[in-house]
């Protein structure tokens, strides 16, 4: 995946952004979809609070928050927690 995202951004078009959700969920692990109740903020773990706000800032402004994410650039990679 960071693969792609770098050869994306390299290519100097729009501003590529990604994560990668590991949050284990109970006895289920990590899988394909398990981020969706954290970014509509569907869970009471804190982690939605964050994730739901960055999803709603993206939607809107199409970057994600400056709060949760500060100081973007285009040129490195930064891992926003």
């Amino acid at each position: 995946m960071l693969k792609i995202m770098s050869h994306k951004a390299d290519q100097g078009g729009a501003d590529v952004y990604a994560y990668i959700f590991t949050k284990q969920i109970e006895d289920m692990g990590s899988y394909h979809g398990a981020e969706i109740p954290f970014a509509f903020d569907n869970t009471d773990d804190h982690l939605a609070d964050t994730m739901s706000e960055a999803w709603a800032s993206f939607a809107k402004t199409g970057t994600p928050s400056e709060k949760i994410c500060p100081n973007r650039n285009r040129t490195q990679e930064k891992i926003c927690q």
